[in-house]
């Protein structure tokens, strides 16, 4: 504001709105406002920022039946949404649990198979398992040649 008049006596402007000020300096700014465009200006905008204030304050007026009646509608609706999602997150989390129980069994008696199942072959198993014999000396590994060359030939 660069009205000299007035700048260091905002608050008086504001008691003018409230209508605390006395007649006499009412009657005083009342001259000045009709002269001073810039504080008329600071004091509708002041008047129209309390109104607006005051709006903001005041409650609303009631509403309607109809406003009721889809506000009830809408509140259903949520709630039956979030009923269903509910009870499809309530089936997954117990489909969730069943499947890591079944693998944690499985782990287990996987787990306890190899520890348990023995580490030598089987009888059954140890004749395919068999090493071949070898020859302890020359003279055993020249008859075996010898015998193996007798086998190819016709």
């Amino acid at each position: 504001m660069t009205c000299k008049a007035y700048q260091h006596r905002l608050d008086e402007l504001e008691d003018h709105l409230d209508r605390r000020l006395d007649p006499a300096r009412a009657r005083e700014l009342q001259e000045h406002l009709a002269a001073c465009v810039e504080c008329s200006e600071a004091l509708e905008m002041a008047s129209m920022s309390a109104r607006l204030l005051r709006a903001g304050v005041e409650p609303a007026s009631a509403a309607s039946g109809p406003f009721w009646t889809r506000l009830g509608a809408l509140l259903r609706s949520e709630e039956e949404k979030r009923s269903l999602r509910r009870d499809f997150l309530g089936s997954l989390e117990w489909l969730a649990w069943r499947t890591a129980t079944a693998a944690l069994l499985a782990a287990v008696l996987f787990g306890g198979y190899v520890i348990t199942r023995p580490l030598a072959p089987r009888p059954d198993q140890a004749e395919v398992f068999q090493e071949p014999d070898h020859p302890k000396n020359e003279d055993d590994v020249l008859v075996t040649l010898a015998a193996k060359q007798n086998a190819r030939q016709p």
